[in-house]
């Protein structure tokens, strides 16, 4: 089977390589009848369908290999696959949706923000609102504390009649805003819910209360006074709820220690009554322990129990010092471990599966002879379609000795052996057979029969039509470059406002606000930045598209991370890069410019970005500027990589 399945794909590419698109997806489709659910096969044929602008096909098998990848727990595989989906036909409204939930689950909380509400704005262009709630509450679960969702989710429901769910979403804002001390804001939303829906006086419960709690009765005073106005017939029941007393959670019950017994003539007892009373002083508190348990232990007797000789105060000292020697050994082998497990599940979700793999032999250096660690790489170079490594690493863990993890580990790792074409014989396991590719001839008699194209025509055209779509790319990207530096102005601008607004007062009178303006001054108010760890997730997602060869999303992960200053030089190199292999080496140019004029740049920073752009300038024929590029390295370094021999060649020629 092995044998065959490389002998097709490489029959498959052969013909690719010729034009021959719709003859190497029949040989894909023959590898995809015996295996519906092989992923790179979906996604390659997936690929040619798009290269003949077979849309719909495309999009089905992508969506296919993006589910499966999404089952198998390969979320980054997933999220990729989705944004080929969304950027072959935006509307597809379901897959965007998809795409959102996979951004939540793997903590992209800005860009998951960012496609919820695409999809919530493409379902009420549909004019569909059970779906579109369906979503907002999907961006509320994503952000709790940002009102604006709630907000949105409240006018969503009381267009559908669902008064009660909609006072209930002014009810956690006018909660939120008194949790942060906005006390008019939180006022002036619950004035604006009684509008809405004058009746529904639940939305009332509890929340006059918290006001007066907080010495805010002014403020539950006027509440209660437009509640009643509208409400007169209920005037009772609106101050008895004002009246009713906020109700305190109730405390814990004490843990109860239990009487110690005294000791007897045996050591279990002391022993037995010590480990009570510890396990009693550990659980009378959370993080710190505020009172002592107390508790006497009678000691009549004791002495009978004393060792005969007991050991010197030396020698006792000395014992200690080598446990605590060797727990501390042992405690820091345990976190070494678990550092290096956690560094190589990360890596291999990003798709970084070789530096994984590094990891992961780190830990074996530590234990030789672990069982979990054997498991984990087995599984990567699966993935990686290394049969030699597979083969090595799995007959070692065939011969550890008997245990329960190790027989896990092996019950394991034999499914996907035998899944992948391993051969195993008792504990023996045997990689797949070598492959044979067929001869040309062969592959021509499997191919059906192609209309005859004259080959200088079909060139030509194919020539142009490439050259079209180049220009028409190098438009888009040069609009989406414009686009991300007034998007990094506007930003600077942003947090300028807010500077200038810390301490002073951030909203208009509240009489002449609309609650979208309450919402929005209150998020004002609030101090939101943007974490680090958002810069580091967006490097690594461009990393990893990368790697996967994915580089349209990769140019934009690294132009979001290029606004961290410590990723700033590295994302230019990188988008550099990306721009050379999509052939648009002007802004490969620019961004390198870009790197070398960063404030934090270092010298030795300078030296490769300088060297890279030589070799740029090399390769588009621009050798004048090429040699500027290496003369400024040799009159720093003049040993640096080949910067000599450059430009000795340079001079010859």
């Amino acid at each position: 089977m092995a044998a065959s399945r490389q002998s097709l794909i490489s029959n498959a590419e052969r013909l690719v390589s010729r034009g021959k698109l719709q003859a190497a997806i029949g040989q894909y489709r023959k590898l995809l009848a015996e295996n519906p659910d092989d992923t790179r096969t979906l996604n390659r044929v997936g690929d040619l369908y798009e290269r003949l602008d077979r849309v719909d096909e495309a999009i089905a098998l992508f969506s296919q290999a993006a589910d499966h990848h999404t089952q198998e727990g390969f979320f980054l595989k997933g999220i990729a696959i989705y944004k080929k989906i969304i950027r072959l036909d935006p509307g597809r409204i379901e897959s965007g949706a998809k795409l959102a939930d996979l951004q939540k689950r793997h903590g992209l909380v800005t860009d998951a923000r960012v496609q919820y509400q695409l999809v919530a704005n493409q379902y009420l262009q549909d004019s569909d609102t059970d779906a579109a709630i369906r979503i907002f509450k999907e961006l509320i679960d994503l952000e709790p504390t940002n009102p604006s969702h709630r907000l949105r989710l409240a006018e969503l429901y009381q267009q559908s009649e669902q008064l009660p769910e909609a006072m209930a979403q002014f009810r956690e804002i006018a909660g939120l805003m008194l949790s942060h001390g906005r006390i008019e804001e939180a006022t002036q939303v619950c004035l604006k819910a009684l509008d809405v829906a004058p009746r529904e006086l639940s939305f009332l419960d509890g929340i006059l209360q918290e006001l007066r709690a907080g010495g805010h009765t002014e403020e539950a005073d006027r509440v209660m006074a437009i509640a009643i106005e509208k409400n007169p017939e209920a005037s009772l029941e609106i101050e008895a709820a004002a009246a009713a007393p906020i109700a305190e959670p109730e405390p814990e019950p004490e843990p109860e220690v239990e009487a110690v017994p005294a000791a007897g003539a045996d050591d279990s007892i002391l022993e037995e009554a010590l480990e009570e009373a510890l396990a009693a002083e550990a659980a009378a508190g959370e993080e710190e322990v505020e009172e002592e348990v107390e508790f006497e232990i009678d000691l009549e007797g004791i002495e009978d129990l004393a060792v005969e000789e007991a050991p010197s105060e030396e020698g006792l000292e000395s014992a200690a010092a080598q446990e605590a020697a060797l727990e501390e050994s042992a405690r820091a082998e345990q976190e070494k471990k678990a550092e290096l497990l956690v560094e190589a599940d990360v890596l291999a979700r990003y798709g970084m599966e070789d530096k994984a793999v590094e990891r992961l032999e780190e830990l074996l250096e530590i234990g030789p002879e672990d069982p979990e660690v054997h498991c984990r790489l087995i599984t990567l170079h699966l993935e990686l379609e290394h049969p030699d490594q597979v083969t090595e690493l799995a007959n070692r863990l065939a011969g550890f000795e008997a245990s329960q993890e190790a027989e896990e580990a092996w019950e394991s790792v034999q499914k996907l052996l035998i899944h992948d074409g391993f051969t195993i014989e008792g504990r023996q396991v045997s990689p797949p057979e070598s492959v044979a590719i067929e001869p040309e001839e062969e592959i021509e008699a499997e191919v059906e029969a192609e209309p005859a194209v004259a080959e200088d025509a079909s060139w030509l055209e194919e020539v142009s039509q490439v050259t079209v779509e180049s220009e028409a790319d190098g438009d888009e990207l040069f609009e989406q470059e414009e686009e991300f530096f007034d998007l990094a102005s506007e930003l600077e601008k942003e947090l300028e406002d807010e500077e200038s607004l810390e301490g002073g007062e951030l909203v208009l009178a509240p009489e002449e606000q609309s609650l979208e303006e309450i919402v929005e001054g209150f998020k004002k108010g609030m101090a939101e930045t943007l974490s680090a760890d958002d810069y580091d997730t967006h490097y690594n997602l461009g990393i990893a598209y990368r790697e996967m060869e994915l580089v349209d999303e990769a140019i934009g992960e690294f132009q979001l991370a290029a606004k961290d200053p410590r990723y700033l030089v590295d994302c230019c190199s990188l988008l550099a890069l990306c721009f050379l292999e999509k052939g648009f080496p002007e802004l490969a140019v620019k961004w390198y410019k870009e790197g070398l004029e960063s404030p934090t740049i270092s010298e030795e920073e300078t030296l490769g970005l300088w060297y890279e752009l030589g070799d740029l300038y090399v390769s588009i024929g621009e050798e004048e500027q090429a040699r500027q590029q290496f003369v400024e390295i040799y009159g720093i370094n003049s040993s640096y990589r080949d910067v000599g021999r450059k430009l000795e060649e340079m001079s010859q020629g």
